[in-house]
């Protein structure tokens, strides 16, 4: 409110708690200001609205504007219309991943680190050269920045109908996977079933893990540093780095185990 800012060639900042001050004052503040900017905090996510800018347009005041602080850098982490590939979210991602500070990666591709964070958040785009040299920065090609993210929906169910039935089959003893194999899951779980006579001379499973089997039915026998043990309906075993050297179902019953191997 110094009427000699101007002639200093100074400029004044004001800031003010929303609840701290009557309507009248904040309304007074704003309306001898230039320029006025809400920040708030909802759900744990910050957001800026420019209430007011004197000498600019109109257009897009009073719209929330997400950001987040990282290494005391500004990131503005606008949404962008469904359906659109986020490139500003995969530059993003890519930089942080290789851990490349937008100063960095404004310096390798010839801009200002304002550029870069406008680019990841949507807001400005890049040249055809800057994007050139924008992704060699990033070790990707041009292309894999606008591949549309080919997203895995999670799968919490799963039908028999997609059960693969018979991944093994050896010795009487026949295994269905009952979630499937991808090779990502750390956890495998199968179905296990020992027909009536059925004897292994090696356990029916090969790999590093832990193993938990869960007798649904039936009576199985397995032999295990040179000893015999007989399971019965609701008896569960576990194994790690040791496993059984033979089963054996001497019963006119199908033994069936539910079979879960930890990775």
């Amino acid at each position: 409110q110094c009427p000699r800012l101007y002639e200093l060639d100074t400029i004044a900042y004001w800031i003010l708690e929303k609840n701290a001050h009557s309507e009248q004052f904040r309304a007074q503040l704003s309306h001898i200001t230039q320029d006025v900017i809400d920040l708030s905090i909802e759900n744990g996510v910050c957001s800026m609205s420019v209430i007011k800018a004197e000498n600019h347009p109109e257009s897009g005041m009073l719209k929330k504007h997400r950001y987040e602080v990282v290494n005391s850098v500004i990131e503005f982490l606008e949404d962008v219309d469904e359906g659109t590939i986020n490139i500003g979210r995969k530059i993003r991602e890519l930089r942080q991943k290789k851990d490349i500070s937008q100063a960095q990666l404004a310096k390798d591709t010839g801009v200002t680190p304002s550029t870069i964070s406008q680019v990841e958040s949507n807001a400005i785009s890049l040249s055809l050269q800057a994007l050139l040299r924008l992704s060699r920065a990033l070790g990707v090609s041009v292309g894999e920045l606008f591949e549309e993210e080919q997203q895995k929906s999670p799968h919490f169910v799963f039908r028999i109908k997609n059960r693969t039935v018979g991944v093994l089959k050896k010795q009487g003893v026949s295994l269905d996977a009952i979630i499937p194999e991808d090779g990502e899951d750390r956890a495998a779980a199968y179905i296990v079933n020992i027909m009536p006579g059925a004897e292994t001379d090696s356990h029916f499973l090969s790999g590093k893990g832990t193993e938990i089997g869960f007798l649904v039915s039936g009576s199985v026998e397995l032999e295990m540093k040179q000893r015999t043990y007989i399971l019965n309906e609701g008896d569960m075993v576990r194994f790690s780095s040791e496993v059984p050297t033979c089963w054996k179902n001497n019963s006119e019953k199908t033994a069936r185990l539910l079979w879960v191997v930890v990775r």
